[in-house]
């Protein structure tokens, strides 16, 4: 039932050394009242630095200038190509630093063959302990020119994420990553979590997930450069990235009154890690209709 963390890295990260002056710049965006909980979100964060020749950003450089329809098929065969050689580039027989005897990741990893990303697990043992780990996989070959968004993209989601116990034996769980949220029961025949989860405007809400935490991150990493720290970056290259990201540019003018007009609320909501503090506030019916508008 317990996964031991996979690692691979071939080199360290940049920002492993500089989350001290990333975090500075968490509080100054979001505020002091929500400094504790950016603190023991940063102090929560594993970082997982892995390469592949097949990473999607690496793909979308390549692609970037053709139909989507093309671009979508050329996504497709990176992915078989990445599941295909992935066992060979990242094997799974190495034990991960944070990984012991006594404490095991409960979650199974998916980083390998997604990119970059933010996956919600936690540290069990024995003795009913349960600690949280967000793990932020970057994927380091070849970053592009506006990789800085992307880093903080996913350190966005890594303080707005967490893993919730719902029984004493850990065989129940709920995943939050911001406004996304699974329920998760542990099948001794597969030897693994399947979801519990059956809300209809699941897709839904996890684009809209996702288009929140870009205006949120676009923010904070031009916030990042205005005081001077730069990561991969040098501070240009933001309108490249939009182009590349056509999910977001799609997306984000669907999204931009909804975030101007409840913007406070929507950020207690996701660093208070409690979807009820916005849809008490401005109601689910409005939630749900804003996340299948931005669909």
């Amino acid at each position: 039932m317990c996964y031991i963390m996979v690692m691979y890295n071939p080199f360290k990260l940049g920002i492993s050394n500089r989350l001290d002056e990333i975090r500075a710049v968490f509080v100054e965006y979001y505020g002091e009242s929500y400094r504790a909980i950016i603190e023991q979100s940063f102090r929560e964060l594993i970082i997982n630095e892995y390469t592949t020749p097949y990473g999607s950003d690496a793909i979308l450089r390549n692609y970037m200038d053709l139909p989507d329809d093309e671009i979508i098929r050329h996504e497709r065969e990176r992915q078989q190509i990445w599941r295909n050689e992935r066992i060979d580039i990242n094997p799974y027989h190495f034990v991960g630093q944070f990984a012991n005897q006594d404490k095991l990741f409960l979650l199974p990893m998916e980083c390998e063959e997604s990119g970059h990303r933010c996956e919600p697990n936690a540290l069990v043992d024995g003795n009913g302990n349960f600690e949280t780990k967000n793990i932020i996989c970057i994927d380091m070959y070849n970053p592009p020119v506006w990789f800085d968004y992307i880093i903080v993209h996913e350190l966005n989601h890594g303080i707005e994420s967490g893993v919730v116990p719902l029984n004493k034996d850990f065989t129940r769980v709920k995943t939050i990553c911001g406004f996304s949220q699974t329920e998760l029961q542990y099948d001794p025949a597969k030897d693994d979590f399947v979801s519990e989860s059956t809300t209809p405007q699941r897709k839904q809400i996890y684009n809209l997930n996702e288009v929140i935490n870009e205006m949120l991150s676009r923010d904070i990493t031009q916030l990042l450069h205005a005081r001077g720290v730069f990561l991969y970056n040098d501070g240009e290259h933001i309108e490249e990235y939009t182009k590349v990201h056509k999910f977001y540019t799609d997306r984000v003018p669907k999204t931009q009154d909804f975030y101007t007009q409840n913007r406070d609320v929507i950020i207690e909501s996701r660093l208070k890690k409690n979807l009820s503090i916005l849809t008490d506030a401005i109601g689910k019916d409005r939630f749900l209709k804003q996340a299948e508008y931005t669909l």
